[in-house]
């Protein structure tokens, strides 16, 4: 969330590299385990890659005091990029922050199910709405023409590229 984040506001670089689950930051680390220690959030790590982080009743209060000092338009941004990423199942978010930024998925140790999860995870996401046509073309990895194919049941690649045009070209 906070790579995606920085990449609209670079003011909240944390210094991100690409490493063996995407997108991470030593600096971010350090602070949630300073959170952590303090008592103001709860990581769950039973699991190396999936490491939940809840807010402890301490922590909710901390996070209302702190909020009111940072810019309306950060929060904006961070709640609606929550408010996205967190209806994604797993294999949904890995293609779609791959795609988006593949500068990622160099040290990445999914590359594989990247691959293997790109087709079907793009066609999905394009049936449910949740990405737009050109960003579901550039997630698949396919032609247009099999992409039309696998959309439309048929070969209806001009019609695609015909609503393409009006899809935007970094959603």
């Amino acid at each position: 969330m906070m790579y995606v984040a920085f990449k609209t506001h670079p003011e909240l670089d944390y210094a991100f590299e690409p490493h063996k689950y995407g997108m991470y930051s030593k600096t971010l680390k350090n602070i949630l385990n300073n959170l952590n220690e303090k008592g103001l959030v709860c990581i769950d790590k039973s699991n190396e890659r999936d490491q939940p982080i809840h807010l402890t009743a301490e922590g909710l209060e901390e996070s209302e005091r702190v909020s009111k000092r940072i810019d309306s338009r950060i929060q904006e941004t961070l709640q609606t990029i929550k408010s996205i990423l967190n209806t994604l199942r797993y294999n949904k978010l890995v293609v779609l922050m791959y795609t988006k930024y593949p500068e990622m998925l160099e040290k990445s140790e999914q590359k594989n199910e990247y691959e293997k999860w790109r087709e079907n995870t793009a066609i999905s996401m394009v049936q449910d709405d949740k990405v737009s046509l050109l960003l579901g073309l550039r997630m698949s990895g396919l032609s247009w023409e099999w992409f039309g194919i696998r959309i439309y049941g048929t070969n209806n690649s001009d019609s695609l590229q015909n609503g393409a045009i009006y899809a935007d070209s970094d959603s």
